[in-house]
């Protein structure tokens, strides 16, 4: 017997994937990129443990240098991880969320002719942490997916009863630069993908509880507030 909440969770699931594929080159770079500190420190630690006569209290200062720099690099790679496999229990204060997911599409939608906007920094109230990961960049990918012209990406929040209304609008500032245009699939970093599509979005929006809306030029999402 055909089940629709089956098709609905392997939908959002479906969705899920597609978006961690496109973030997939940006976690890489970041993991990579935690790494080089490292590197650096455990090359000046080699390079004073060789020499004619070693001073061992600043080798000691370096090794545990080294040892703090390993763990700030492993909670940052474990923290990426977490978009994998993400603890559906994580709160973040949404300007936190917001700014975090940013680092890992800002640098795409700037080639692409996108320049964010983010006006929710600082903003403390707490909401899921995979509601932000999740459908919150997967509308801003298909918001500007399906752009043709660049544009400023306007991003706002409010209050809206017992929840909050996350704002996402396009501000076109060059009607003569083209985005990727219509096309269905494009290069993010080393691999080509397709475009994320509303109906994507709203797979994971619904799987999620979440409200959205949308149009050809804005989105809005209603994400629960957990502060209260």
């Amino acid at each position: 017997m055909h089940d629709p909440l089956i098709d609905l969770k392997r939908n959002a699931e479906a969705t899920r994937y597609a978006l961690l594929r496109r973030l997939a080159p940006a976690i890489r770079h970041q993991m990579a990129g935690s790494f080089q500190p490292v590197t650096m420190m455990a090359a000046l630690l080699e390079k004073r443990a060789v020499a004619a006569t070693p001073n061992l209290p600043t080798l000691a200062k370096t090794t545990g240098e080294v040892r703090a720099q390993v763990a700030v690099a492993t909670r940052s790679n474990l923290d990426l991880l977490a978009w994998i496999a993400p603890d559906p229990k994580a709160r973040v204060a949404l300007g936190t969320g917001i700014q975090d997911a940013l680092h890992l599409v800002a640098t795409e939608l700037s080639f692409r002719g996108f320049k964010i906007v983010n006006q929710t920094e600082g903003l403390a109230t707490e909401v899921a942490l995979h509601h932000v990961r999740g459908v919150f960049v997967a509308s801003l990918l298909a918001l500007t997916d399906a752009a043709t012209l660049s544009a400023n990406v306007l991003l706002t929040a409010a209050r809206e009863d017992q929840d909050l209304l996350v704002t996402m609008a396009l501000k076109t500032v060059d009607t003569a630069a083209a985005t990727t245009g219509p096309s269905d699939d494009f290069h993010v970093g080393w691999a080509v993908y397709r475009k994320l599509e509303w109906d994507d979005v709203a797979a994971i929006a619904n799987a999620d509880g979440v409200a959205l809306k949308h149009t050809a030029m804005s989105a809005e999402l209603q994400l629960p507030n957990l502060s209260l």
